[in-house]
Formats: C-alpha cells, sequence, structure tokens
C-alpha cells in the first residue's frame, strides 16, 4: 500500500479533532435541551433543539455520523 500524501495526515488529524469537539458539543446540547424542558423554558428548548440538528448534519458531512441527535 502507498503511503499517504504529507498533506493528507494533517487534514485528516483536523477533521478528527473537529468530529470529537462537535460529539461534545452535542452531549452539552443534549444535557441543556433536558434541563430547559424541566425548566418549562421552551424558547431555550427550541434554540438547543436547532442548534442539535446542525451540530448532527456537521457530523454527518464530516463522517462522524453514529453520533446521532437523539436524547437517549
Amino acid at each position: 500500500m502507498e503511503a499517504e500524501p504529507k498533506t493528507v495526515r494533517p487534514i485528516r488529524e483536523t477533521i478528527e479533532m473537529r468530529v470529537a469537539q462537535l460529539k461534545q458539543d452535542l452531549q452539552l446540547m443534549k444535557e441543556y435541551l433536558l434541563m430547559c424542558v424541566r425548566k418549562e423554558d421552551w424558547h431555550g428548548v427550541m434554540d438547543a433543539s436547532a442548534d442539535i440538528r446542525e451540530i448532527v448534519a456537521k457530523l454527518s458531512v464530516l463522517g462522524g455520523g453514529e453520533a446521532r441527535g437523539g436524547i437517549g
């Protein structure tokens, strides 16, 4: 197998770091969403759900698609 070009590894590492950060963000937003539901802060629920949809979309593009937007 041919070694990957020198430019591929930094790009791959950058993407992997971004995916890891997005997964952390997703977990935080899920927790925030549940807190807003408990507090009956429906504006917060709306904002959190929009952010979760955006994070899930980014993860699907970057290949971190195993993270889903489900709360469970």
